[in-house]
């Protein structure tokens, strides 16, 4: 991930080596830090008509991530925004969604799952086309929930609508906003 808060907080170590061993501390908010996931391959529905398919996957926001903030935040946030789904492959648009939603757990604990993003069918019946936005729902702390698991934390997709007859594949996009304490 090559963002301005993980260029921030590798910068520090450096910008306080000359000052003989001085001890260094802030805040930093960055909006719109986002990371592109490995592709998600759906199957076609089994059965002409299905309207549900859950589907797990991993909400990734990188070890590199979390080790940068982990080893040197006293206190943050870095919290959900928005997700963006597209379709990589498989059908040319998302009309047969009618509703979506991510629901995430935090490490360690697939069982309790929040539902963090959801996505409803504009009532003019006009189609998203081959991307869709989920907008989130809460303000998930996905530095708190994935501290313990390096960066990774457990997800699950639904979509309710006529499922594709063809496998497709979606590329997905978390948005995240964050504001952490640090010291150097």
């Amino acid at each position: 991930m090559n963002s301005l808060l993980q260029k921030l907080l590798l910068l520090l170590p450096l910008a306080t080596a000359g000052c003989g061993g001085g001890l260094i501390s802030g805040d930093a908010q960055v909006a719109d830090v986002c990371k592109q996931l490995a592709d998600v391959n759906e199957p076609a529905a089994p059965n002409v008509g299905v309207h549900q398919l859950s589907s797990p996957f991993t909400l990734d926001i990188g070890q590199k991530f979390a080790d940068a903030l982990g080893s040197n935040v006293s206190a943050g946030d870095v919290t959900v925004r928005s997700l963006t789904l597209h379709l990589s492959s498989g059908p040319q648009n998302f009309s047969f969604v009618e509703t979506a939603a991510i629901d995430v757990a935090p490490a360690g604990n697939s069982s309790a799952l929040t539902r963090v993003f959801a996505y409803s069918k504009p009532t003019d019946g006009s189609s998203p086309g081959d991307t869709l936005t989920l907008q989130a729902l809460t303000a998930f702390n996905v530095l708190q929930a994935s501290a313990s698991a390096g960066g990774k934390l457990p997800a699950v997709l639904t979509v309710n609508g006529t499922l594709p007859q063809t496998p497709w594949v979606l590329s997905i996009k978390p948005c995240f906003n964050a504001s952490v304490k640090f010291k150097y």
